[in-house]
């Protein structure tokens, strides 16, 4: 039922069967899809503001009384007829736009297309509703990434170590950063003061940058270049205005295709010289050793917690 769900989408209707267990409700209701959506959907959240999403909370617990004894986590608790109609909704709201898969901000907006329900009553009284809310997350809403299955095709043989080491610290990246809510995308860390969002995009422009760098190697005797990405691009792009798990999975997924694109490099073209601004030329070898070197660097200032 739940194949063109996203990972995020399905922890929604996890976290909504959770809360009703709490209730001691027989039936996933649409005010524990709410209470789901709260925990997953970082645009919700900060449309709310921190204030708002305990007010809702609160108004939840107040006009949906505990039913009865907390049902146990294993049960399988079916979803409301309601909840129901939220699912059939938020799937018009993915294909409307575009999209191939469901994801939390098109949950939010079926939930908000249940009209006379409790969960939008509530959403209604804190200054969110549907008209405004699809305003507020655009017209044309960026394509969430599928976490579904991928079938690893076989390495070549004699990949050089740092690909290795490139990859280890993607597949490492990618599980801690998934422990990470939106809201942290805003926080301000490191000594540059980036916002973990503006941290990520800054990887990103480097993985950009350095894969057009790779493309030129392969195919040129040399690359010549005036510069590395610079510090205040990240902030001029605005990355902190774009849903975070958008970026941290562009951010793998670029990697993760970077990755491929080093274990086809012949074993000749590594000693391509590479020319950076002032610097010395380099092999494009030490030039993707520094480039690991530099993510490792800012992912850590990206996964401490403070």
């Amino acid at each position: 039922m739940f194949e063109k769900y996203t990972e995020r989408a399905r922890r929604v209707i996890f976290f909504g069967r959770y809360e009703a267990s709490q209730f001691g409700s027989p039936y996933i209701e649409t005010e524990h899809l709410l209470l789901g959506l709260l925990r997953e959907d970082g645009n919700l959240r900060y449309k709310l503001s921190l204030d708002g999403v305990d007010k809702v909370r609160n108004e939840v617990k107040q006009r949906c009384p505990v039913r009865g004894e907390k049902i146990s986590v294993s049960v399988d608790l079916p979803l409301s007829d309601d909840s129901k109609r939220v699912l059939s909704y938020a799937f018009e709201e993915s294909s409307d736009t575009g999209h191939r898969v469901v994801d939390a901000r098109h949950l939010v907006l079926g939930l908000l297309r249940m009209r006379g329900s409790v969960a939008v009553d509530i959403l209604k009284h804190n200054g969110v509703e549907y008209t405004d809310y699809r305003k507020f997350l655009g017209e044309i809403l960026p394509t969430p990434a599928f976490s579904g299955p991928v079938e690893r095709r076989k390495r070549p043989a004699n990949v050089p170590e740092v690909v290795l080491t490139l990859e280890a610290l993607v597949e490492n990246a990618a599980r801690h950063l998934s422990g990470l809510s939106d809201p942290t995308g805003f926080h301000k860390i490191g000594r540059l003061q980036w916002t973990r969002s503006e941290a990520l995009g800054h990887l990103i422009d480097y993985g950009t940058t350095h894969h057009r760098w790779i493309a030129r190697a392969l195919t040129e005797p040399k690359v010549v270049d005036t510069c590395y990405p610079a510090n205040d691009w990240a902030t001029a792009e605005k990355y902190t205005d774009c849903d975070f798990g958008d970026v941290v999975q562009l951010w793998i997924y670029l990697n993760r295709l970077l990755v491929h694109v080093l274990e086809g490099v012949p074993e000749g073209k590594w000693e391509t010289p590479c020319r950076i601004g002032l610097d010395a030329p380099i092999p494009l070898l030490k030039l993707i050793s520094n480039y690991s070197e530099h993510c490792q660097q800012v992912m850590s200032e990206i996964l401490t917690r403070r």
